[in-house]
């Protein structure tokens, strides 16, 4: 509880201080609900196409840097996918490693669809690493997709995605994510349940993730943008100007989490000091700019601290968090858990049976 209490002094509390001046707090806590439920309530749907023969050329990029931890994982997971080795590449760039990665790289004995580019350059952020992977693809390459190196997809994830751009659809697919961590901790559980609630939320909003594929066609116009370092939502939003991306769970990308709070702040702060620029240069506001928003009026009111306020606030996140468990996303988790074991990859189900429970606690953290 003190490191709760941290967490809300730290993040937002006085944030409350604003909005009582804009209206009284029976009027938030209405607000709150209708705001919250409205959003969580509407229904949604996935997209799901019959399985047909596959014919499309598949390049994966893998960025890799420092992953001595997770790339064999990762590599093991993708020599595992069913598709036909003449259809699919595998592009790991390592970009400039520090660490044993290189060397583990070489050592393991790769198919020969597998190809390892050593990256020079070392400027764009992660964006640079996508494009100078995106130079290393086939010429007969017809989508590209972008698997992070401590990730493992189902095996059946080519298949799938194939049977999407079958047709000659032109856009994007973004597959659904879950965990495997090994180690059970509340960091794990709340970055999880995190997760499972943007996948909910990413069935309207359609940003790219960790695991994201597109037609070739796309990047013959676009390139990610080597000054952001949100650069896979970046894409996907200038995507979604001229091309359809679809949300899907027919197939998952398991992926790990940080089990330490230096790990998970420095992640997280990068994840909002981008989606603060992005805001910024494209002039919007609301959703992606609400974390920021309650950042920036702590930082202004932290003189003005009092604990009655510190309670009406925890009284308003508790009624929010009660309303986004019981009321949504408690059902979106156990369909998404069952989704997770029907295609889960064998080495990780025991891993995966363990996880169909969570509480209030981890959904606090998750906050």
């Amino acid at each position: 509880m003190i490191i709760s209490f941290l967490i809300n002094f730290i993040l937002g509390y006085q944030f409350y201080n604003f909005l009582y001046y804009l209206v009284n707090r029976y009027e938030l806590i209405l607000l709150s609900f209708v705001f919250v439920g409205t959003k969580l309530l509407k229904t949604k749907k996935y997209k799901k196409v019959q399985t047909k023969i596959n014919k499309n050329f598949i390049s994966i990029i893998v960025p890799a840097k420092n992953e001595e931890g997770n790339i064999e994982k990762t590599l093991n997971g993708l020599k595992s996918i069913e598709y036909n080795k003449e259809l699919y590449e595998i592009i790991i760039v390592n970009d400039n490693s520090t660490d044993n990665t290189l060397q583990i790289l070489n050592d393991l004995n790769l198919p020969s669809n597998f190809k390892i580019v050593n990256r020079e350059r070392k400027t764009g952020f992660v964006a640079g690493v996508l494009n100078d992977g995106i130079k290393s693809i086939s010429d007969k390459s017809d989508v590209i997709g972008i698997i992070d190196s401590d990730t493992i997809p189902t095996k059946n994830i080519l298949k799938v995605i194939d049977n999407y751009f079958i047709e000659g659809f032109k856009g994007a697919v973004q597959p659904q994510e879950w965990h495997y961590n090994n180690k059970d901790s509340v960091l794990t559980r709340s970055q999880h349940i995190l997760c499972i609630y943007e996948n909910y939320q990413n069935i309207d909003e359609c940003k790219f993730k960790i695991g994201h594929f597109y037609s070739t066609d796309i990047v013959n116009n676009l390139k990610y943008n080597e000054n952001s370092i949100l650069e896979d939502v970046e894409m996907s939003v200038e995507i979604k100007k001229n091309f359809e991306i679809i949300p899907i769970k027919d197939v998952l990308v398991y992926r790990t989490f940080h089990n330490n709070i230096k790990s998970i702040y420095s992640q997280q702060y990068r994840y909002q000091l981008g989606s603060i620029m992005y805001a910024y240069k494209n002039k919007f506001f609301l959703d992606d700019m609400i974390i920021p928003m309650v950042l920036f009026f702590n930082l202004i009111s932290i003189p003005y601290i009092g604990i009655l306020n510190f309670i009406k606030f925890n009284v308003i996140i508790f009624l929010i968090i009660f309303n986004l468990v019981y009321y949504s996303l408690g059902k979106h988790f156990r369909s998404s858990y069952l989704e997770a074991i029907s295609n889960c990859p064998n080495e990780l189900v025991d891993i995966v049976l363990k996880q169909d429970k969570y509480n209030l606690i981890d959904i606090f953290y998750a906050t």
